[in-house]
């Protein structure tokens, strides 16, 4: 509320567009009527307000917690928006600082949360602009403000680790070492410099794709152990996955060491970490997309095209000489389908007719990629596999103008919907 509040306050002087999201977990008895009150307050504010009511669904060991989060997270990364404002405040980051620490957590973990950060592969950016406050200072401000606010009753549980450190150590500690608040922000300061030279040299040693989420195990080969567990700690934080030493040490066994025809898989809370052809992919765990039919697509002047039930979105980029040639575009529109098996194209041009199953297994797809990648079709015949293979009847020539095609699956994008 007082994060609320001071934007508003401030988003006229510098001409902010301001609105606010809330997630409704319906974990709480209390859910509903928690809504209701940001709804209620939206419109005092004169603040638009979009609710994202999530159902939550556990597999494995995931805490409740932890599927809380990637759905709130979810919904974060879908919001219509540059920045999104989170109200964690200093001793937010001290219990989190020493929750880590007792769990064993390492440099990155001891760093606590940053200030600020790019969210995933979205373009926008996580803020937390009151993180150096203390909560006395912002409740003080919430009375002279006259704000109201929802008290979780969750919060005074101390089953809840968190809320034990709250309510019964951090008090003692206070006790003897009064400035506890400043000494463990400066050690998570020092921790954070440390992190990100980690990640400098996690990133000079990545070669792969992150959109698309894999890792050139070759990479790691030449790297001492322990840098190779830094750049699969790196990798898999792209994700917001965070394993355990016990995790980390199974994906450096298994994908480093098994056979090199083996294709090991290994979970990671909603995720699975699986080796293909000298890759680490790491794909989450999801519904399945219902990949149904697509009839009359119109690509002509476009540069991406989304399609929420694939789970992706077709990216078009003009070319030369490349792709598909913009005369077919410009006469036709396209169909999009799945692989149902069978489906032959010729390559090249004066070449043989190909098989799909095998451009694909030339292509190094992976084989859980393959039967959601979308097919393009004008009538009956087969025009391109985006980022595969376009047939050479519908290429364009050389110095023809051309559209390449890629498809970017990302099912992140849609777990909220889901």
């Amino acid at each position: 509320m007082v994060l609320l509040d001071l934007l508003a306050r401030i988003a006229p002087r510098f001409a902010l567009q301001l609105s606010a999201l809330h997630v409704n977990h319906q974990i709480s008895p209390n859910a509903d009527n928690w809504q209701q009150f940001c709804q209620q307050l939206a419109h005092v504010y004169s603040i638009p307000l979009q609710v994202r009511r999530v159902q939550l669904r556990r597999s494995g060991g995931e805490s409740l917690e932890a599927v809380a989060r990637t759905a709130r997270y979810a919904a974060y990364h879908a919001a219509d928006a540059d920045l999104i404002l989170l109200a964690h405040h200093l001793d937010d980051q001290c219990e989190t600082m020493l929750l880590r620490l007792l769990r064993g957590a390492g440099t990155h973990g001891l760093a606590a949360m940053p200030d600020s950060r790019p969210l995933d592969h979205a373009d926008k950016l996580l803020l937390r602009p009151l993180l150096q406050i203390p909560r006395e200072q912002l409740e003080t401000y919430a009375h002279a403000a006259g704000l109201r606010w929802i008290d979780d009753e969750s919060n005074d549980d101390t089953r809840y680790r968190r809320n034990w450190l709250r309510h019964e150590l951090l008090p003692r500690i206070e006790q003897v070492f009064p400035a506890y608040r400043r000494q463990l922000r400066q050690a998570a300061q020092h921790s954070r410099e440390s992190a990100d030279l980690l990640d400098e040299l996690a990133a000079q040693d990545f070669h792969g794709e992150l959109a698309e989420g894999w890792l050139e195990l070759t990479a790691l080969l030449p790297l001492s152990p322990a840098r190779q567990r830094n750049l699969l700690r790196w990798f898999l934080r792209q994700r917001d996955v965070t394993p355990s030493a016990a995790v980390l040490e199974q994906l450096q066994q298994q994908m480093l060491q098994a056979r090199v025809d083996a294709e090991p898989q290994i979970r990671i809370g909603g995720w699975l970490a699986e080796r293909y052809r000298e890759r680490m992919y790491l794909r989450r765990m999801a519904v399945e997309p219902r990949c149904p039919p697509q009839t009359g697509i119109d690509l002509l002047g476009r540069t991406e095209a989304v399609f929420p039930e694939w789970q992706g979105r077709l990216v078009m980029t003009a070319r030369v000489g490349q792709g598909v040639g913009l005369r077919w575009l410009s006469a036709h529109r396209l169909d999009m389908r799945k692989r149902v098996g069978g489906e032959r194209l010729r390559p090249i041009l004066g070449g043989a007719q190909r098989q799909l199953k095998h451009l694909l297994q030339e292509a190094a797809i992976p084989p859980w990629r393959r039967n959601s990648l979308p097919l393009l079709w004008i009538g009956d015949r087969l025009v391109a596999v985006p980022g595969v293979t376009v047939a050479a009847e519908f290429q364009a020539s050389a110095g023809e103008d051309g559209v390449q095609i890629c498809w970017q699956h990302d099912p992140d994008q849609y777990v909220a919907a889901q």
